[in-house]
């Protein structure tokens, strides 16, 4: 978990020296988002962290840096020499299982929608955003309940088939979840920005998009989490996106959905070809992983609120 801090002046070399000594530790690729107010004016900026150990003369700010020395690339286009600076909330997580890889995510960077979430799941990363409930469109309209509507956009290029596929899963899972009664003739908006896909980009996008209506504040009956197994010609059964990626060619996939109350399947999205008890143990498998998701909601939550109070 990385933990933030609120400073009423921190200068930019102490905040490159403690990202240098974090990268030093860590020695992999990082992506916090800073926000910077600089006399009431919020600002956005991402610092890009790589570790490297080439033999090579490298800058970091006004530091000159070589040899296997950590290399922080930070481009700002600020002069203040001290700022008055609150971090963003970003969370991560060691989740205890050998083949499920980190978990990370920052709420509320975005200004204008009503819940956020950035969810990095190993390297596939999502941004989600939710809007409502607010009015919706009268022919969407449902008088009894709310409308779910789920917007999926790739990372280049228009939707396809598959962008679309994912929109009517994540939306019908939604329309179940969320308590829709208590918002008749209305709209609950979420829409999915895939970022990086390197496997499990369904459960990536269900477990961001939990996570905003949580930002939200959106009633639900209860919390879901998702995550894929893959299925390899051996027999074998890796969660994606794995801690330590392999290049075995899997035979069949399956993303699983929990809900929080008593961990049981809500839906299951395959494909190829498996045995009744390779399905048992995926579920098993993955029921076991679900319980650090739903363990890591409540740390960012519980993050979030201790902030704001």
């Amino acid at each position: 978990m990385v933990k933030t801090a609120e400073s009423d002046a921190i200068s930019v070399r102490t905040i490159l020296l403690c990202a240098l000594i974090y990268i030093h530790l860590e020695n992999r690729r990082k992506l916090i988002n800073i926000r910077v107010i600089i006399s009431g004016v919020p600002l956005h900026a991402a610092f890009y962290f790589t570790a490297i150990s080439q033999h090579t003369h490298h800058w970091a700010a006004d530091n000159k840096l070589s040899g296997n020395t950590p290399f922080l690339l930070v481009v700002l286009f600020l002069s203040t020499p001290t700022w008055k600076t609150s971090v963003m909330e970003v969370m991560e997580t060691s989740t205890n299982s050998p083949c499920l890889a980190a978990l990370t995510c920052v709420l509320g960077d975005l200004s204008q929608a009503d819940g956020s979430a950035s969810f990095t799941h190993g390297n596939t990363s999502v941004l989600a955003a939710t809007y409502g409930p607010c009015e919706v469109r009268m022919s969407k309209e449902i008088l009894d309940q709310a409308t779910v509507e789920v917007v999926c956009k790739p990372r280049v290029g228009l939707p396809n088939c598959a962008d679309k596929y994912r929109e009517r899963h994540i939306r019908d899972l939604f329309q179940a979840t969320i308590l829709v009664n208590l918002h008749p003739r209305s709209s609950v908006m979420i829409v999915l920005q895939e970022r990086q896909d390197d496997g499990g980009l369904l459960a990536t996008s269900i477990n961001a998009a939990c996570l905003a209506l949580l930002d939200a504040g959106v009633s639900m009956k209860f919390l879901v989490a998702a995550v894929t197994a893959l299925i390899d010609k051996d027999g074998n059964i890796n969660l994606v996106p794995e801690e330590k990626p392999s290049d075995v060619e899997a035979s069949a996939s399956l993303t699983i959905v929990f809900n929080e109350k008593d961990l049981q399947v809500m839906g299951v999205t395959s494909s190829g070809k498996f045995s009744q008890e390779q399905y048992d143990r995926s579920v098993s498998l993955c029921r076991k992983a679900t319980e650090h998701v739903f363990k890591f909601y409540r740390e960012s939550m519980e993050r979030k609120l201790s902030k704001s109070v």
